[in-house]
């Protein structure tokens, strides 16, 4: 299946590799969306799965690890709970999130 292209993410000061893999397994042996390995400034996205499965995972991945670098002691269900919100948040303000967007891109330009 298609990927989504997303090869890195920005979390704070630590820069996230993102790979896409045909099999993503848990310990138990069921199948996986994706994880994040901290350690190794990583996460695996399951490509078996449909695009928009692909990004809903990659932003709670990444909502895990914002949660580990900024030390927040968040439970996976919080983590999972939060992600929904914030994706859903975005998904539904793209004006308001155009706006942010756009006054980051001046900073940066200075």
């Amino acid at each position: 299946m298609k990927t989504i292209g997303i090869k890195h993410l920005k979390i704070n000061s630590s820069l996230i590799d993102v790979e896409y893999v045909k099999k993503l397994v848990r310990e138990d042996g069921r199948p996986l969306l994706g994880r994040i390995w901290y350690d190794h400034g990583l996460v695996r996205i399951n490509k078996k799965f449909p695009s928009l499965t692909q990004l809903k995972t990659l932003f709670h991945e990444a909502t895990h690890g914002i949660n580990d670098e900024f030390t927040l002691d968040l439970e996976e269900g919080e983590i999972d709970i939060l992600s929904k919100a914030f994706y859903a948040f975005i998904v539904y303000n793209p004006k308001f999130i155009r706006k942010i967007l756009g006054f980051a891109a001046k900073r940066r330009k200075k």
